[in-house]
């Protein structure tokens, strides 16, 4: 008994066990706070079994995390944290510790910042450079009804390559607003960074030539230099930047060579660049995550990264086609969205050869509804001169983007990081444009159009008919030929599946085309609802929407019956 006494009285005290909300900080001295932090590392990396999401950013910024909530007196206060990677020491301190183990599983925590989870999430953060305008926007708001409080935002250097950041950097510095800028300089974004703002010398004058009070560099995993750096920040009026600077905690992931859609590609795009010379690629801060950064080993000169800034990377491939070069210009579907404008303005409208290459489209899983690539067809099929397509297997990506390059107008493929959780048995013919592919000769009562990632889906679920319906890939979003709508008009029922939103998507496109040629059979029509979906493995949103071989199979039979 007197050694399980001894046992007991040596075991450490948890300072995590008693902190539940940010008020809880402000009776912790700075060495109580020092252990915390380290508590809040270590229960971070035990409550994330799969090593995935922003743990490393989140890590990072442990320090300054706890720094500004003991400082701050938050949610009164309001603090924006740029982007939302590094939200999870946050989240733990601002009442969500016990659920925190939910993080990014269907139902539980989101992996960013979520307004409908805390009032202390501002925003339902994900994409990059918006901190600064929203916590002007605050500001702003506070001080027209008269409200006393401090407006702090957090933004990363990666994050200020982003043009947005740049506006609003340029507004503040006019509007003299009540605002703090945090800079997390840890020298690094997914990929390294780059622009001439990753000259760390330039910040003083880049700052104070916008207006700015630059209030210099702190360390920033020291308590003890934050804490007072950030209490002698709040004393001063108007809009300054203090620089924190960090060193960012890597984590062991492990590391998986190319495979399925993005190998195609890139292996893809290396053959063609070994013959024609002008082909070029360009990133927008994404080499790694594209797989580009194996062709720029091979291509140096002719692979560009223009960090966070899809604006820019639009038009520059916008410049380079206009030049002569055929360009090749990676988006993630979700970062897309933010250059509609360039797309519509200065690619389609100069009808010009870029080839838009969009990643991650359809469900992405846990990141949630910030990175679901599930507005592209939707927006794009408005957009005059420019073609979307699809491939239905990863090998049938590598067709098409043979295809793309030859073409004088814009294109877009849209393609996931993984397609269904069942790879189609498809061996791809050689592109028509505007033409559908043939899958599966069958039953004339009913055709199956498959537009995207679903097609082993579909054929999961013939596999124990006899009288199977006609398959066909539809390729094209935006039209399909006169021969094709006449042959699709012969079915008296036609069910179009795509991994995208019905609202815009290629269904409601098809329908008006058979319509306006008299079809009058029954349509139906599979894919993603007019509401934003949020977190959870592929499987489980794949079943939540009906999009499996188990749900389809269901559907053949009542149509087959």
């Amino acid at each position: 008994m007197a050694y399980l006494f001894l046992r007991l009285s040596l075991r450490p005290v948890s300072r995590l066990e008693n902190i539940l909300f940010p008020a809880d900080l402000k009776r912790l001295s700075v060495d109580e706070l020092s252990q915390l932090t380290r508590e809040l590392k270590d229960f971070v990396l035990a409550n994330t079994e799969v090593k995935a999401g922003h743990i490393s950013s989140s890590l990072t910024v442990a320090e300054l995390t706890v720094a500004l909530h003991f400082v701050l007196n938050t949610p009164q206060d309001k603090l924006f944290w740029d982007v939302g990677h590094q939200a999870y020491i946050h989240k733990i301190l601002t009442g969500r510790n016990k659920a925190f183990s939910t993080n990014r599983m269907k139902e539980g925590l989101s992996g960013f910042p979520n307004s409908s989870e805390s009032e202390y999430d501002l925003f339902t953060t994900g994409h990059s450079s918006t901190s600064i305008s929203a916590i002007i926007g605050l500001a702003v708001a506070s001080r027209l009804s008269g409200e006393s409080r401090n407006h702090v935002a957090v933004i990363g250097d990666g994050a200020l390559t982003g043009g947005m950041a740049f506006e609003a950097l340029n507004y503040l510095g006019e509007s003299k607003e009540d605002v703090l800028i945090i800079l997390n300089d840890n020298n690094s974004a997914i990929d390294a960074n780059v622009g001439a703002l990753a000259n760390e010398k330039k910040y003083p004058a880049f700052f104070e030539s916008l207006g700015l009070n630059y209030l210099g560099d702190c360390d920033g995993h020291n308590l003890a230099e934050i804490i007072p750096a950030l209490q002698e920040a709040l004393k001063i009026k108007g809009p300054k930047v203090l620089r924190v600077l960090t060193k960012r905690v890597e984590v062991e992931t492990p590391q998986s060579a190319l495979k399925g859609y993005t190998a195609e590609f890139v292996n893809t795009l290396r053959r063609l660049a070994e013959t024609d010379e002008r082909i070029v690629a360009i990133s927008p801060a994404m080499l790694s995550g594209s797989g580009l950064n194996e062709f720029q080993k091979q291509f140096p000169n002719r692979c560009f990264d223009v960090g966070i800034a899809e604006q820019h990377a639009v038009t520059f491939a916008a410049g380079l086609a206009k030049g002569g070069k055929k360009p090749i210009c990676h988006l993630y579907s979700t970062f897309s969205q933010r250059a509609i404008d360039q797309i519509i303005h200065d690619v389609a409208l100069q009808n010009l050869p870029v080839v838009f290459l969009l990643d991650r489209a359809g469900l992405v899983g846990n990141d949630g509804a910030t990175h679901h690539g599930v507005f592209d067809v939707a927006l794009l099929s408005s957009i005059p001169n420019i073609e979307i397509l699809a491939p239905a297997s990863a090998s049938e990506l590598s067709v098409m983007l043979e295809w793309a390059v030859m073409q004088d107008f814009p294109v877009a493929i849209r393609y996931p990081r993984t397609g269904g959780a069942i790879p189609p048995d498809h061996n791809p013919r050689p592109l028509e444009l505007h033409r559908m592919e043939t899958i599966l000769k069958g039953n004339e009562k009913l055709a199956v159009i498959n537009f995207g990632f679903l097609l082993g889906e579909i054929e999961e679920a013939l596999k124990d008919f006899e009288a199977n319906p006609f398959v066909f890939n539809l390729r094209f979003a935006k039209r399909l030929s006169a021969v094709d709508l006449k042959t699709l008009s012969s079915f008296p029922n036609i069910w179009v599946i795509e991994d995208s939103q019905k609202r815009g998507g290629v269904g409601e496109y098809l329908a008006q085309q058979l319509f306006e040629i008299g079809y009058t059979g029954n349509f139906h029509h599979s894919g993603l609802p007019d509401e934003f979906v949020e977190h959870g493995t592929m499987q489980e949103l794949y079943e939540q929407y009906g999009l499996t071989h188990i749900e389809f199979k269901n559907r053949f039979k009542k149509f087959l019956r």
